[in-house]
């Protein structure tokens, strides 16, 4: 048994604070941490330290220095950016993991589908004259692709989310949400939602995809296009019964009118084209009565109540609403700028967002009763609406699932989700509602698939001394990252410049790097400073120069191999120490582990390690110590963010306790724990305050008033952008006394 004696110390506090202390080598190496997040009284306190280091070894004869950190910092979740819900949490809040690709209108009712939406129903609805409170109809269920309703029901058709092959239709009342029996409906269970007891147009084949549906008002029939089957299903709507089948040549968005026609987009010689075919009394399809011209691509149909017009959303290089006479296909009106987003990413209202030359999908349109229309803006995330004159009167928006976001550290009020950009006033709490945040940029239009990857969208954004904007996207096949500028004017635009992927653009210009982890060797990470800036207006950097160095990687150092998701090369704090996160969790039994750690800039060790692991059989709940949590889940730590002498890491835990984790801590950058925020999942609670799911994309930012914020993606609790206020930060504060082992 080891000798070890006991060393004393008294600290006092001023106020109640919650406290952390350590026992520190001469050289400011952190060796033991005492406790953390220990709240305590004012006044006195007398406490001890047993002589032993962290790795259970007894600490040789020399000086040391205690430090015990107070501190009353606090964390306020504000909400979210991006979701213009009347509500921040609870039921009522627009949220879905992808945006609206279907929309009808029955009264005062709006239904729409979402398509995927893993833990939560892709069918809602949401009354018209109060469209940001929504209603999810029935629960988790299919992957929704199309609804359309006669004003008695709501046909939702679409397909098992597992199971893509099984495609159905279903139907619930208008009157209150519940599920309706047909006569010929066959019960189906999906692999892991609910259960259908009356389904109708029942397939097992992954060609049978439904790719349109329209119903009649006052007629018999539901019409069930499966474009991959070049035909359209025509079913007795009432008893579900299928009446025959119409070839038609990739049928996609149908439309019916109150004079016993159907609309329809197909294809006819390899251009995509709206037709108008009479509906005839055995359900059968007529000949096209009408072609629509002038038409680029079109991708969706409305018809408005007076039944005089048809709206076409036009995609490709048009990206515009055009109205035509139902009678005689003149064109009426036309609506949007043609082009859209290419050539300028300025957000207006009367400018669309349906397509790209990354294949978004999911534009629709719906009418009404009074001749006003709601118009999915699809790339922008938001539902428009529309007076009669096609003047705008109200907006829906929600963010889609996000794994990209970030704000410009030098001009904070530029945040961004994916390709979106958002103007933050800071003078104005944050409020869905009262200018708080506006869409002012969408950057997406002219990203090639080949450069796009969910995880990297617009990383690293910054405004540089040269009065430019630059951020980075991936090629995975060159193994390179792009730097591209977002200019004051126009489109995104690709400079010349590529550069490694371990390479990572910082606010001061400089590019730092960390070179590989192999166990027993050295790692070193290295930085160019900004030296100028070239005739296309981009950074030039000078040579490369090491910031630290390990001499040797071992597996308990809290670090990881290149994961570009949550990768940061080499963030500094200000008193110039190098921060290394390790989000994977430690497998390994009875072994010490670390996953937070710094390296004195110039230094080859370890100043301090933290965030020691748990057990991998841990099972108690999330550590509110700032221990990091082992057990076994699928992901586990997000990222770590620097600012000042703050440091905070963050965990996601995919799987923890059945759900996710949503949780924040916050480190000294000398290694002593502060505070933790945030939450685990509650899954009775829908949209529950401070949850989001995969928050790995996360930044720190100071506003012009010296407030402080970290914002973070959501996959879709709450379908927006997370910002958290953390204030009390001059509250912390360090008392040291030596002690002497001899």
């Amino acid at each position: 048994m080891q000798d070890t004696k006991k060393y004393g110390f008294t600290f006092s506090l001023s106020a109640p604070a919650s406290t952390s202390a350590g026992v520190f080598a001469e050289d400011g190496t952190l060796l033991k941490t005492l406790w953390s997040g220990v709240k305590y009284t004012s006044g006195p306190h007398k406490e001890t330290w047993d002589g032993m280091t962290d790795d259970g070894k007894i600490a040789p004869k020399g000086t040391y220095t205690v430090r015990v950190l107070s501190n009353n910092v606090a964390y306020q979740w504000e909400g979210v950016v991006g979701n213009t819900s009347d509500s921040l949490s609870g039921p009522r809040v627009h949220h879905a993991d992808e945006h609206v690709i279907g929309i009808t209108i029955s009264g005062s009712d709006a239904y729409y589908v979402t398509g995927y939406n893993e833990q939560s129903p892709a069918t809602f609805r949401f009354k018209t004259n109060d469209p940001q409170r929504k209603f999810s109809v029935l629960g988790k269920g299919i992957y929704a692709a199309c609804v359309a309703t006669d004003g008695q029901h709501v046909f939702w058709g679409g397909a098992d989310a597992n199971i893509p092959a099984n495609s159905f239709v279903y139907a619930t009342a208008n009157s209150d949400d519940s599920e309706t029996d047909f006569e010929a409906g066959k019960f189906v269970k999906t692999k892991f939602a609910r259960s259908y007891k009356s389904a109708i147009d029942v397939y097992t084949d992954i060609n049978a995809k439904i790719t349109g549906m329209a119903v009649q008002q006052n007629g018999p029939y539901l019409f069930v296009a499966h474009g991959n089957m070049n035909k359209i299903d025509v079913l007795d709507k009432t008893r579900g019964t299928l009446i025959g089948s119409v070839s038609i040549n990739s049928p996609k968005a149908l439309t019916t009118d109150l004079e016993n026609n159907l609309w329809l987009i197909a294809t006819v010689d390899q251009k995509a084209v709206v037709e108008k075919l009479k509906i005839k009394s055995n359900g059968d399809l007529s000949k096209p009565l009408l072609t629509l011209s002038n038409l680029v691509q079109p991708l969706a149909l409305g018809l408005a109540p007076d039944q005089q017009t048809v709206a076409v959303i036009d995609g490709d290089n048009s990206q515009q609403v055009k109205a035509f006479d139902t009678k005689t296909g003149a064109a009426k009106w036309t609506m949007g700028i043609a082009g859209g987003y290419k050539d300028n990413p300025d957000v207006r209202d009367d400018k669309f967002y349906f397509n790209d030359m990354r294949g978004l999908f999911g534009a629709c349109i719906a009418f009404q009763p009074d001749g006003s229309f709601w118009l999915n803006d699809v790339g922008n995330c938001r539902l428009l609406h529309f007076s009669a004159d096609r003047k705008v009167i109200g907006k829906v928006m929600f963010l889609t699932y996000s794994y990209s976001m970030g704000v410009d550290d030098n001009n904070p009020q530029r945040l961004f989700s994916d390709f979106l950009e958002f103007k933050i006033d800071y003078s104005k709490p944050l409020n869905p509602n009262n200018g708080s945040w506006t869409l002012v940029k969408n950057w997406g239009f002219n990203i090639p698939k080949e450069t796009d990857n969910k995880y990297l969208r617009l990383k690293d954004v910054t405004t540089l001394s040269n009065g430019h904007t630059f951020a980075t996207l991936l090629n995975p096949q060159l193994k390179k990252k792009f730097l591209a500028e977002l200019p004051d004017h126009g489109p995104l635009r690709f400079t010349s410049i590529t550069f490694d992927m371990n390479l990572q653009l910082y606010p001061d210009g400089s590019l730092r790097g960390r070179g590989p982890i192999i166990m027993g060797k050295p790692v070193i990470w290295t930085s160019r400073a900004l030296t100028g800036f070239n005739a296309e207006n981009a950074p030039v950097w000078g040579t490369e120069k090491v910031l630290a160095t390990l001499p040797a990687a071992e597996p308990t150092d809290p670090m990881e191999n290149l994961d570009l998701t949550t990768y940061r090369a080499a963030d500094i704090t200000s008193s110039n120490i190098l921060i290394q996160f390790n989000r994977s969790r430690f497998t390994a039994n009875n072994i010490l582990n670390w996953h937070l750690g710094g390296i004195r800039i110039g230094d080859s060790k370890w100043l301090w390690r933290t965030a020691k692991g748990t057990s991998p059989d841990y099972k108690g709940p999330y550590p509110p110590d700032g221990s990091f949590d082992n057990r076994r889940v699928n992901y586990a730590g997000s990222t770590d963010l620097v600012m000042g002498r703050n440091v905070f890491w963050g965990y996601y835990g995919e799987g923890w306790g059945n759900g996710e984790v949503n949780k924040w801590n916050h480190v000294y950058d000398d290694g002593l724990f502060i505070g933790q925020f945030g939450t685990t999942t509650d899954w009775h609670a829908e949209a529950q305050p401070m949850m989001a799911g995969n928050a790995f994309a996360a930044k720190i930012v100071k506003d012009k008033f010296g407030h402080v914020y970290i914002y973070h993606n959501d996959e879709s609790f709450h379908s927006g952008v997370h910002r958290w206020r953390i204030t009390g930060l001059n509250t912390i504060k360090e008392q040291e006394f030596t002690i002497k082992v001899k």
